[in-house]
């Protein structure tokens, strides 16, 4: 039953593809051609396991919708865990 619901609502799910950045976790948001950067939806920041400062943000294409999920880590070093919710931080505007 479960393939089925998932087969039959496929179009409904955004598909992802990991994106070659040294293990970082950036996805990139595949689907539609020809689509082009269209701004900064939002970021924000949050400590790797490690301590290490990591930031996240997520951009939009020229139609509004979801672009990519870039991740980075300051030290550009492969991330080891995302924190719980609570433990991330904005960006200053």
């Amino acid at each position: 039953m479960a393939g089925n619901f998932f087969s039959s609502h496929r179009a409904e799910w955004p598909l992802v593809a990991e994106m070659s950045d040294g293990g970082m976790g950036s996805l990139k948001f595949v689907g539609g051609e020809g689509r082009k950067f269209g701004g900064v939806v939002g970021a924000c920041r949050f400590d790797d396991a490690d301590g290490v400062e990591v930031v996240a943000s997520l951009y939009r294409d020229d139609r509004g919708g979801p672009l990519e999920l870039d991740v980075w880590k300051v030290t550009f070093e492969p991330l080891i865990a995302i924190p719980s919710p609570d433990k991330f931080w904005r960006e200053a505007d």
